[in-house]
């Protein structure tokens, strides 16, 4: 049976569309016939409200064996939970949870939107580190952050195996206007690799959002529905799942 493949989606500036990247990325590899679990290591939770849990206390001390909700066929999570999650970020005991996962699936892990211990903790265990992006200049400095933190977890002897690539993602492009030319060659010719597919700002995926669901679930013929298949195929296709 295939090993885990682990993908972390991070960026160190909130707002970058990170977890919709991460729930709508995982409904479409679904769909492609690729199991995922989603690990939600961000405080607030975000990718377990995207995908209609409430408030979950099931899941730490990091002592009790993790079991991963199915949010449908193909699809599970290990939602977060603030409090405890904050009691390994302040020096608690480390997240075991790839240890209850199962082989054959993509992890994809919701980092914090900061640089965090508990990010290190994501990083260190990830094959591939994918760091969505607004086209924009500040986004590329958040860029040249991210490179910098997984150099330094490399440096001090967190990371203890091969530094995973980072991949960037352009996110949030407003499909009325010219894409930032200047701020993507800026993001172009950092040293990393480049995912081509980009996500617009649509709606669907917005309201797929308030709905607790992905937008493939939610709007299986939309447009959105389809840019995240392509990214889905692409990611395939590059290895990454």
């Amino acid at each position: 049976m295939e090993l885990l493949v682990n993908i972390a989606v991070l960026n160190n500036k909130g707002g970058s569309g990170k977890t919709t990247t991460v729930v709508n990325l995982a409904g479409a590899l679904v769909e492609q016939g690729k199991p995922v679990t989603i690990v939600d290591l961000c405080p607030q939770g975000d990718a377990g409200t995207c995908l209609g849990l409430g408030e979950y206390d099931g899941l730490y001390p990091f002592d009790v064996k993790v079991q991963p909700i199915e949010v449908k066929p193909g699809l599970r999570i290990i939602p977060a939970h603030y409090g405890r999650l904050m009691e390994y970020e302040d020096g608690g005991e480390g997240p075991l949870f790839l240890g209850y996962l199962e082989k054959g699936e993509t992890i994809i892990i919701d980092c914090p939107p900061q640089i965090m211990r508990l990010a290190a903790a994501a990083v260190a265990a990830s094959d591939n580190v994918i760091v969505p992006l607004a086209p924009s200049y500040l986004s590329y400095q958040g860029l040249q952050a991210v490179g910098t933190f997984i150099d330094s977890l490399k440096g001090s002897g967190v990371l203890v195996r091969k530094k995973p690539p980072i991949w960037t993602l352009v996110n949030q492009v407003r499909v009325r206007y010219s894409l930032d030319r200047s701020a993507l060659s800026f993001i172009n010719d950092s040293d990393h690799h480049h995912l081509t597919t980009y996500i617009p700002l649509y709606a669907h995926i917005a309201r797929a959002v308030s709905a607790g669901t992905d937008v493939i679930e939610y709007a299986p013929n939309s447009r959105a529905a389809d840019v995240f298949r392509e990214l889905a195929k692409e990611v395939i296709s590059n290895g990454l799942a």
